[in-house]
């Protein structure tokens, strides 16, 4: 997956340069998906940040001319642990929500490898609130 951040928990982080990235990922739909990641070390360290932004499966990149930059990172396909779970605009996203992955994982004696990834695949606003689904990534060794 290659992906650039847009944001730092719920703040923009919108540099000149990532402005320009962003912008061209934008024009790449439908190929593009929002996406959360969630860095092992501060899993790791119990803090809830996370990072929001976007992101083109690996299987486009050369069709969409895609490579890594300063702001465009490549996440190499690992194992991994998969999940779906689902969030909401009136709860803020953290990786607590991965709990019964990580319950899973100390059960099978596995270890988190790498920073988790997210992909927003449903979402919707019956009312006043968002509802999302996001396919969840966690590296394992």
């Amino acid at each position: 997956m290659y992906r650039v951040n847009t944001q730092v928990n719920y703040e923009l982080i919108l540099s000149k340069e990532e402005q320009q990235e962003i912008r061209k990922m934008c024009e790449k739909v439908p190929f593009v998906f929002s996406t959360a990641l969630f860095r092992k070390e501060d899993i790791e360290a119990g803090k809830t940040d996370f990072d929001f932004g976007i992101g083109i499966e690996e299987q486009f990149a050369d069709l969409l001319q895609v490579r890594e930059t300063e702001q465009i990172r490549y996440h190499p396909s690992r194992l991994c642990l998969y999940m779906c779970v689902p969030s909401r605009s009136s709860r803020f996203l953290t990786y607590q929500v991965l709990q019964p992955a990580f319950d899973y994982m100390k059960e099978h004696n596995l270890q988190l490898s790498g920073d988790v990834i997210t992909q927003i695949v449903a979402m919707c606003r019956p009312e006043e609130e968002y509802f999302n689904w996001h396919n969840v990534w966690i590296p394992v060794e």
